[in-house]
């Protein structure tokens, strides 16, 4: 890819990210709100309401997310995707969605705990927990593909 097509693919990957952003923002704004406001008629916001601690933790970790592949587009753009800093990036992605898995154990442990676990709510967040886990071995295996590209143009002294 040339230096141009570079720049602008990181350019859409920028601006895909700041679209998660705002989404996100408005998303979890939205829902704390309502949550915060109908817990008591629906089951739905009873839930977030009940767990809303771990859900800012959530929310924290998607920032968090969003900033590591941020710093991957720019990389992309100064003609740098294979490079130690985005192996790096990446698994810090994955040390990340590790940390989403973790925080929907903890939600499932502490509703069983407070005995307002449903088959819903438990089959909802084991499904988080199982997607969590797919994205952090997704990072952690790009991580290793960017390591091995990086070790290889290095070697070989190629442009790749």
């Amino acid at each position: 890819m040339n230096d141009k097509k570079q720049k602008i693919f990181s350019i859409w990957l920028k601006v895909i990210v700041i679209i998660m952003g705002i989404t996100g923002a408005v998303f979890f704004a939205g829902t704390g709100l309502w949550s915060a406001r109908d817990a008591e008629v629906s089951r739905t916001a009873a839930f977030i309401k009940d767990t809303y601690p771990l859900w800012i933790v959530v929310i924290l970790l998607c920032y968090a997310e969003l900033i590591a592949f941020w710093r991957v587009a720019t990389r992309i753009g100064e003609d740098n995707s294979f490079c130690v800093e985005n192996t790096k990036s990446m698994h810090a992605m994955a040390v990340i969605a590790t940390g989403f898995s973790v925080c929907f154990a903890a939600m499932l442990i502490l509703l069983s705990i407070m005995s307002k676990i449903t088959f819903m709510r438990s089959l909802f967040l084991s499904a988080l927990i199982v997607l969590s886990i797919i994205f952090s071995l997704i990072c952690e295996i790009l991580s290793r593909l960017i390591y091995h590209a990086w070790e290889f143009k290095h070697e070989n002294d190629l442009t790749i």
